[in-house]
């Protein structure tokens, strides 16, 4: 998939997850840092919503992984209340992940394991390969 199909991709799986939530994609081009946003809203009785920012990065198999520079993008477009969402098909550097951890940022990082969890479990890949027309 180009990056753009991938950001759909990314984007599709979340609005077929079994929670309660509203996700929409950015353009794909000047997207002001980030892929998609939204929320997700907690069941009564709390009835709380968070919102969040997301954004996607597809890197080719020897592509390497997604360094503290690229989290910190995102970091630096969240605003006060608002959870971050790092979906890459590859894995985060231990630096990234350091950073992450250490400096508490509210940012969930989803490398390419967790990914192809989310994938199948939303329907999106059988049998480990991609359904074809599923988007």
């Amino acid at each position: 998939l180009d990056p753009p199909a991938f950001e759909d991709l990314i984007v599709n799986a979340f609005q077929r997850m079994d929670v309660s939530h509203k996700i929409m994609g950015t353009r794909h081009v000047r997207d002001g840092g980030f892929d998609f946003h939204g929320s997700f809203r907690l069941p009564p009785p709390l009835s709380y919503s968070i919102p969040l920012k997301g954004e996607v990065k597809r890197y080719k198999p020897d592509g390497g992984g997604v360094g503290p520079k690229e989290v910190a993008r995102l970091v630096a477009r969240l605003q006060r209340g608002e959870h971050g969402i790092f979906v890459t098909n590859s894995y985060f550097t231990r630096q990234a992940q350091a950073e992450v951890l250490e400096d508490r940022y509210p940012v969930e990082l989803l490398h390419g394991g967790r990914l192809a969890a989310l994938l199948t479990e939303v329907g999106a890949v059988r049998g480990g390969s991609l359904v074809e027309g599923w988007r």
